[in-house]
């Protein structure tokens, strides 16, 4: 079986195997004879980025049957905080919940479901965009700063808040949350 396969190969070759057994079936392309090669379609000009929406899957279960999520979506620069529920049981935060949300930069969007917070104000835009035509390495710089900064207030944030939430459903508070992305060894 094995010859027979070997036997196919050689005659589907470009070149014959020789009767000297020294000289190597397929020979190195400098022995070949040169042919025209065509090139190999660009395949990064029709691959798209495909944004996937918010990312960080970091989540705490409050006990009464619902769940909490933070995460981040680069693409809109904001970060989110949303519920999730059984089936019966209301996502809707108290409204201390939703009161303390928008006393942390947070706003309710009805279309995504989620409470959201931009990275930057737009007074920060502004700066930035005129700080981008003087000075682009310090522009970048400091955006990545602030976007860091908001991301940590905004984990902060998911965590007092879930961890007030947990009390009030008689639960140990948590010290940290549980990182989906992490588990899974990204």
């Amino acid at each position: 079986m094995a010859r027979r396969k070997a036997t196919a190969a050689a005659e589907n070759s470009e070149t014959t195997p020789s009767e000297n057994v020294n000289e190597p079936v397929n020979p190195p392309a400098e022995m070949r004879a040169s042919a025209p090669v065509e090139p190999l379609p660009d395949d990064k000009a029709e691959t798209k980025w495909v944004d996937t929406g918010f990312r960080g899957w970091n989540h705490i279960s409050l006990g009464d049957g619902r769940t909490i999520h933070f995460s981040r979506n680069d693409s809109t620069q904001q970060i989110a905080i949303h519920f999730e529920a059984d089936e019966g049981v209301d996502p809707r935060p108290a409204k201390e919940d939703r009161d303390f949300l928008r006393a942390n930069s947070f706003q309710w969007i009805t279309n995504e479901k989620k409470w959201l917070r931009s990275f930057f104000t737009p007074e920060q835009k502004a700066y930035f965009k005129q700080l981008s035509v003087d000075n682009p390495q310090q522009a970048k710089l400091e955006r990545a700063q602030i976007r860091a900064e908001v991301n940590r207030q905004g984990e902060e944030t998911f965590m007092q808040l879930a961890n007030a939430i947990l009390i009030r459903n008689g639960q140990e508070p948590k010290e940290t949350f549980f990182r989906q992305d992490r588990a899974r060894g990204a």
